[in-house]
């Protein structure tokens, strides 16, 4: 039996300090990539 995954990750895009933040790049990834490889 093969095994699917489905993984969600919660961002909000309309932070009010720091504009698109899940997007916003962190070294060469963005914050959103980094959370999705450490999950």
């Amino acid at each position: 039996m093969d095994k699917k995954f489905i993984i969600l990750i919660p961002s909000r895009i309309g932070s009010t300090r720091l504009k698109n933040k899940p997007l916003a790049k962190i070294g060469s990834m963005s914050l959103i990539q980094r959370v999705y490889m450490n999950a």
